[in-house]
This record gives C-alpha cells, structure tokens and sequence, in this order.
C-alpha cells in the first residue's frame, strides 16, 4: 500500500478525490480499482495493477470424479447331467402346454412351491430359465417387477410361466387368478407376451388351453 501511495505522490497525478487518510484507513479491494483509473506514467502508459505486480493469476478448477452405477446382463450357465436325451434340446420350439408338462413335471416332487419363467426369442425357443421365487408349502410370491427385470436383461420376445402345486392338484387358486392377470397386463405394457401360465401337479392346468389368457 505504502508503495502505490509512494508512485502516485512523486507522479503527483492521483485525483483529488483520493486523499491519503482516506487512503490509509480503507481496504485494498476498494482502494485498487482507484488507483487503476488514477496513476499514469509520464510516457502515457496506464499504470495498473497488472502493470505493477503482473497479471492475475487464477488458479485451475480441478476436474471433479463422478461415480455412476452401470448394470450388466450377467449369464451364468447350469450344466446338467441326465440320461434323458430329449431334455431341452436347443433349438426346440415350445408350442403347447403339454411340452412344458413333460419337461418340467419333475416339480410335482417337489414340497415346496417353485415359480420358473421361462425367457423364449421370437421363435418360442428358451433362452433363458428364471427361478423367480420359492415359496412355501402352498404358495410363492411373485412380483411383475421381479419377473420382468429379467426378462428385459435376456430380450425376451414372450415368456411361459408355470409353478408347482406339492399337493399334486393343479387347480389354480384366486391368487393364482390374480397373480396371471396381473403379470399379463404388465407384460402387455413393456412388450413381452405372456403365452402360458401352466400349474404342475399330478397333471397340469394351462391358462392359455382353458382360455384365460
């Protein structure tokens, strides 16, 4: 400060208004802008604060790191050892009811309820076999976003439902009801077809042959 007050007294061109006790009283910040306006050398160059000390230096904005969370369709592959030959062939179309029946009717041994979607390309072969939910003895729980999350990671054009009853009788519940056309309407919004909702006992119940679907 005592140096801008030394240039500008033996240059004797600092405005009137600008008086040294006024000066040394007041902030830098207020007294700057004043002294740029002010001081001038004798050649005519403007003297500023740039002139004087060097241009600002501002200093670089650090770039900032920003973590997003991405998803991956993740497969993993089941290996299974049979004697059976014909058990899901690749490339088989599932057409009927009856051929679920015969490849899945191993579930009626089993004591709990086990809710499958079956993820079929625009040929209706399997691409993709989802275990949605295990339930207990006499129901599972099955929500659309669940079964559908899935669903949509294979690119599946349509799917078979189908579900076990231990009791052996493949007479649909009310929630069963519920549950297919819920899942239904849901799978007509996002575009993925629900051919089937197929019940395995000691014999099966198909929606779409009793035309409830």
């Amino acid at each position: 400060m005592q140096f801008l007050l030394s240039v500008c007294n033996k240059r004797k061109e600092v405005d009137k208004s600008l008086k040294l006790r006024d000066v040394r009283h007041d902030s830098l910040a207020r007294v700057l802008p004043v002294l740029k306006a002010n001081i001038k050398t004798k050649g005519g160059i403007t003297m500023t604060v740039e002139t004087l000390f060097g241009a600002e230096v501002v200093p670089a904005h650090k770039p900032r790191n920003i973590k997003l969370k991405t998803i991956k369709a993740v497969y993993q592959t089941i290996t299974v050892s049979d004697t059976i030959t014909d058990y899901l062939k690749p490339n088989s179309r599932y057409t009927s009811a009856s051929q679920v029946f015969d490849t899945f009717s191993f579930l009626r041994l089993e004591t709990k309820e086990h809710f499958i979607a079956l993820h079929l390309d625009g040929k209706n072969r399997i691409v993709c076999c989802d275990m949605v939910s295990t339930g207990s003895l006499n129901q599972s729980i099955v929500h659309p976003r669940e079964l559908f999350k899935t669903a949509l990671l294979s690119s599946a054009a349509a799917v078979i439902l189908l579900h076990n009853h231990p009791t052996g009788d493949p007479t649909p519940s009310t929630e069963d009801l519920t549950i297919t056309r819920r899942l239904q309407e849901a799978g007509d919004m996002i575009g993925i077809r629900v051919l089937d909702h197929i019940i395995i006992g000691d014999s099966y119940y198909s929606f779409a042959e009793r035309g409830q679907l």
